[in-house]
């Protein structure tokens, strides 16, 4: 996924989430507008994979981009990231 053309390609990732578009369909019925919340995190890098674990690695930058994406949304949002290490760290140091 993105960790890996990540990787091949360098580029640092750009974080981007939205939330509200759940309510919005229950809104075209009643012919009213909802709000849809886009939140664009800060740009970020990810390490570079161990050529010794190269699996474990993906993995590993994988659930960085999650957590990223997780620290962006809502808590009611965050799904099996919400209680993440590594979530709770970016929402306490406010880099999101």
């Amino acid at each position: 996924g993105v960790a890996y053309i990540a990787h091949l390609s360098g580029a640092p990732i750009l974080p981007f989430a939205h939330s509200g578009t759940d309510r919005v369909f229950q809104s075209l019925v009643r012919l009213r507008r909802h709000p849809i919340d886009v939140i664009i995190g800060r740009p970020f890098q990810l390490p570079p994979l161990d050529p010794n674990d190269r699996s474990a690695s993906l993995r590993r930058n994988a659930d960085e981009v999650m957590c990223h994406l997780a620290a962006l949304l809502p808590p009611p949002y965050r799904g099996i990231y919400a209680d993440h290490r590594r979530t709770k760290e970016l929402l306490a140091s406010g880099t999101v």
